[in-house]
């Protein structure tokens, strides 16, 4: 194999434990914010609690998204050897003439790699942490305001 597979293989691996990565922050995020959701339940005839908790119950829903964010269906159907998706429709004939029809040519194997390096990145990676960012934010923000609120109310 070329250095130039090698690098788009390490490359895929990178980006796939990356994405697993915000996967794993979302659940500590997730983990956070049901905690403080908990917490402020407790309170929550007060506005300043009732602001903690909707901060943590949208953190939570965006976290949850991004837990279980269906990227399969973000491909857009496209049929993806290295992934293992598009071709459960496929017959294993059918697959294995695909599969030989990329690796017939070392230029489509590389084509392959960049395909999927940039499915991930765009379809999935993106998104994920564009919401993991939106639930930080969300429970920062709720937590903030709230506390504010709190400490403003007892003055």
């Amino acid at each position: 194999m070329s250095n130039e597979i090698d690098f788009l293989k390490e490359s895929l691996r990178f980006n796939q434990e990356y994405k697993e990565s915000l996967d794993h922050k979302a659940s500590f995020v997730l983990g956070i914010a049901s905690v403080v959701l908990v917490l402020s339940l407790n309170n929550i005839e007060k506005p300043g609690f009732l602001l903690v908790a909707t901060g943590a119950l949208l953190s939570s829903v965006f976290s949850i998204w991004v837990i279980s964010f269906p990227f399969r269906k973000t491909h857009k159907g496209k049929f993806s050897i290295l992934c293992a998706w598009g071709f459960e429709d496929l017959t294993e004939e059918e697959y294995n003439q695909r599969l030989n029809k990329v690796l017939q040519d070392e230029a489509q194997v590389v084509a392959t790699y960049k395909q999927e390096i940039y499915a991930l990145s765009e379809y999935s990676i993106k998104i994920k942490l564009r919401f993991i960012k939106l639930a930080s934010f969300t429970l920062t923000i709720g937590l903030i305001v709230g506390f504010a609120a709190i400490i403003i109310g007892r003055l």
